[in-house]
């Protein structure tokens, strides 16, 4: 798989679902290793449970992020993280 092609990966226990717009995989990995080996310049982790692509954000509110038709919670823990990846963009 091209790291290009991930909308965003959802965690569920020691289960990923990677999501494309094409197709859903699920695999049997963590969180915490897939976070290390996707690229850092294109995926933001948003929440303990999901890591989306910095490409596919359309839009940021309150706590939550768009992309496309999908709704993603921003996690308190990873606020400031995505807020200040916001600034760099602008």
């Amino acid at each position: 798989m091209n790291f290009s092609e991930i909308v965003y990966v959802e965690g569920m226990k020691d289960y990923l679902k990677i999501h494309t717009p094409e197709y859903t995989l699920v695999t049997h990995q963590t969180m915490n290793d897939l976070e290390k080996t996707l690229p850092s310049r294109q995926f933001i982790r948003v929440h303990k449970s999901y890591i989306i692509a910095i490409a596919q954000i359309r839009s940021i509110y309150g706590n939550s992020i768009e992309l496309g038709k999908i709704t993603i919670p921003i996690g308190i823990n990873y606020k400031e993280a995505v807020m200040s990846l916001v600034g760099r963009r602008q």
